[in-house]
């Protein structure tokens, strides 16, 4: 399985296996699955074009938002990453403290 891939190092197959359930099933779960794979692989345009999928499931929590900042700034787009977080914070979905203290 993709998971057991993953936890050997072998990301590349890991990412065919976690595209063929996507393609199965294309869930917020299985995404978050396929993007991890891509995300080892410094795949970042295509992790992120998969989440913005996505988009409604990962503003919904703190990890989604952490996550989908981090595919942000993983391809660059700083100011994106302040849109978001100023976004979350507003809403309180995201507390002055982990990622957005890292992030300002």
């Amino acid at each position: 399985s993709g998971k057991k891939k993953m936890a050997a190092k072998d990301y590349l197959a890991a990412k065919r296996d976690f595209l063929t359930l996507y393609e199965m099933e294309a869930s917020y779960k299985n995404c978050l699955l396929l993007i991890s794979a891509m995300r080892a692989l410094g795949e970042y345009k295509n992790a992120l074009y998969y989440a913005q999928l996505h988009l409604d499931d990962f503003l919904q929590e703190t990890q989604g938002i952490e996550t989908y900042g981090q595919l942000l700034l993983l391809d660059g787009q700083y100011l994106a990453v302040h849109r978001l977080i100023k976004n979350a914070v507003d809403q309180e979905k995201l507390k002055e403290g982990g990622f957005y203290k890292f992030i300002t």
